[in-house]
């Protein structure tokens, strides 16, 4: 440090006073201490002052104010304050090991620093923090549990609308206040996302009275969800008759387990939920009215208060022309009818029916609950099946026997329909669910979502939708499930199928092999899907015995090779994540598979070890090593860690080969 200061072309009167005053031994007063402190701080200050120039420099300090405005605003949306640690686990659900995926989760040994979230931008350095806390709109988006704090932040705030949220579990006495504030600001508000914990909340600041006095002319979202179904005594049809309150901008309401009136002018997404089923339901002239002024609305979802209604007759003029995506979830007869109804409005839609809540629904009945006969459209291309339920404690292996009962049963069924349009992209595609061949050139028309029953397997499922759909008409089938029948069942399940081109299994079982392979059953008879040129497999595990890997070997290429002795050979194998040993599937498998196929694509699963979690604060120290720490207050203690190399802070990581 000496030689680096006596080297100073700015500061070199510095280097020679410090020499003098510690070969000086004569004895120092009071004064000299406190004359030495002063000047320790000038030099201090001059310290930062400079590490501020050399921020100065740095391209994202240079960018133009307004675009590192619109940065700020985008991370503010990205990274609430006070919100749950982000970090990257692996997915244990995951079907390839090398998989990750960003869940949000409350990890008591993640850096607490992340629950800051936006404002650690503004300790990179000053120029990032004044940019920060100079912009009033910040301000209104702070999550303060500080009473004494609030009208600090109400007056750094000025005119700009408030985001109003108010989270407090069972604390009673931070709850009211914090509906207190809010009743109070409402008229400022811009958005107010609340739970209630009690009724008397709704009657005291919810109700429609109270909100009818109310003008709040900046308010964009509400979003009021209760824990208990008690609010729902305020459904009514008197309740439903009085005016709405007056919100002209809003533009996304969400209800769950109560409801007021509310303005329809501006609607684009609009939820109105409950946790179980309410007995009063929304009058079925209600729906209907709505569907005369959602003019705007692209999403609805509605849940447990539905009612039966009669189909919608041809309209003068065209009613929600907007509408895109429509969730129902109810019992069987209720979702129905109101799909019918909208569907007739809208057909263009992707509507969801979800009728896991079937209480009246058993064993004896039809294997798909609700009937769909009349109601598909004919330009259906593409079906998805895929089932969800709680992850088997074990992958599912080569000769895995499907379970009997248990846990390992899967809980849901998830049936969508695709129709091809060129051009397509699948705005509410999911991972993981047999979706990724329908992620380009297909729109989802129609989902439903069941629960299963106890001795119900996917054959039967694929056996019921016959009556409502074409099979013939099938290009693209996707069977993401786990639950097994033998392989004459599937043999005669899929026979139907017999324009299918590109087939996606989640496993590659012996079952599916076996029926695909004409040699299987009677001679004399046509491959099963007899165009089909794709097979994508997401996952195949072979057990660890030499036998059973030698055994899959052997069947995939029996089933190649009497495919292409019968016409119908495959042109793409795509294996996502194959589960074997390392050697024997490069020298083995893949070779044989590439004799077979033309094309080939098959990843090895390779078991990385567990990484540690990636943070947003993470990400905040690589910035914080980019820059400087210009903070004169904090510049003697991370003056220090500024010397560090970044390049030490990198990671390696091994690979192994799955078991």
């Amino acid at each position: 440090m000496d030689s680096a200061v006596q080297k100073s072309n700015w500061f070199p009167d510095v280097a020679r006073r410090v020499v003098e005053l510690t070969a000086s031994i004569l004895p120092r007063d009071v004064d000299f201490q406190s004359e030495l402190q002063r000047e320790t701080l000038f030099l201090e200050h001059a310290i930062t002052q400079l590490k501020r120039v050399q921020n100065a420099q740095r391209p994202l300090v240079r960018l133009p104010p307004e675009v590192l405005v619109m940065i700020t605003e985008i991370l503010t949306d990205e990274w609430p304050a006070f919100g749950p640690a982000h970090h990257r686990i692996v997915d244990s659900d995951s079907d390839s090991e090398e998989e990750e995926r960003i869940t949000a989760r409350n990890d008591t040994s993640s850096d607490k620093r992340q629950y800051l979230g936006w404002i650690l931008f503004g300790h990179v350095c000053s120029s990032l923090r004044n940019t920060l806390l100079g912009r009033p709109v910040f301000w209104a988006k702070v999550v303060s549990k500080n009473l004494r704090a609030r009208e600090t932040i109400l007056q750094r705030c000025g005119e700009t609308p408030l985001h109003l949220i108010a989270n407090t579990g069972y604390n009673a006495t931070r709850y009211q206040s914090e509906l207190d504030f809010i009743s109070k600001h409402m008229p400022r508000a811009h958005t107010i996302d609340v739970e209630l914990i009690a009724s008397s909340a709704v009657n005291n600041v919810f109700s429609p009275a109270i909100l009818a006095q109310r003008a709040m002319p900046h308010l964009v979202k509400l979003r009021v969800r209760s824990r208990s179904d008690e609010t729902s005594i305020l459904i009514a049809r008197d309740t439903l008759d009085l005016p709405a309150f007056e919100a002209p901008h809003l533009r996304d309401l969400s209800f769950e387990n109560v409801m007021v009136p509310f303005p329809t002018s501006n609607l684009v997404h609009l939820q109105i939920t409950f946790s179980s089923r309410y007995a009063g339901h929304l009058p079925s002239e209600y729906i209907a009215d709505l569907t005369e002024h959602l003019n705007a609305l692209e999403t609805l979802s509605l849940g447990r208060c539905l009612s039966i209604m009669t189909p919608a007759h041809p309209a003068k003029q065209p009613r929600l022309p907007r509408l895109s995506f429509v969730t129902l979830k109810d019992q069987a007869a209720p979702a129905k009818s109101v799909w019918v109804y909208l569907r007739a409005l809208r057909p263009s839609a992707c509507f969801t029916i979800d009728i896991t809540f079937n209480p009246a629904r058993d064993r004896h009945g039809d294997a798909v609950p609700i009937s769909l006969q009349g109601s598909i459209d004919a330009d259906v291309a593409g079906l998805c099946i895929f089932t969800h339920g709680d992850p088997p404690l074990e992958p599912a292996y080569w000769d895995e026997e499907p379970p009997e009962s248990g846990d390992d049963r899967d809980d849901e069924y998830h049936i969508s329909f695709f129709a091809p349009r060129n051009g397509a992209v699948l705005h509410d595609y999911r991972a993981k669910r047999g979706e990724d061949v329908f992620r380009t050139n297909f729109d989802r028309r129609l989902e439903v979502i069941f629960d299963c029953l106890e001795d119900e397997l996917p054959c039967d499922v694929v056996n019921g939708l016959a009556p409502s759909l074409d099979f013939g008409a099938i290009t693209t089938l996707s069977l993401s499930i786990d639950g097994l029948n033998d392989p004459k069942e599937w043999s005669r399940t899929l026979r139907p199928f017999v324009n299918v081109e590109t087939l996606v299994l989640k496993r590659g079982y012996k079952a599916i092999v076996l029926a695909l392979t004409p040699s299987f059953g009677e001679t004399g008879i046509n491959p099963l899907l007899p165009r089909l040129r794709f097979l994508w497999i997401s996952r195949l595990t072979f057990r660890a015995a030499q036998t059973a890997q030698s055994d899959g070997i052997t069947a995939y290429a029996s089933m190649l090779e009497w495919r292409t002795q019968d016409g119908a050979a495959l042109q793409h194998l795509r294996v996502d994540a194959l589960h074997m040993d390392k050697s024997l599937a490069k020298e083995v498998f893949v070779p044989r598979m590439e004799s077979l196929v033309p094309r080939v694509e098959c990843t090895i699963a390779i078991k990385h070890p567990r990484r540690g979690p990636v943070t947003a604060a993470a990400s905040l120290s690589l910035a914080q090593a980019l820059f400087q720490s210009d903070s004169s207050e904090s510049s003697s203690s991370e003056s220090n860690s500024s010397e560090l190399d970044s390049s030490e802070s990198g990671s390696s990581s091994s690979e192994s080969d799955s078991e």
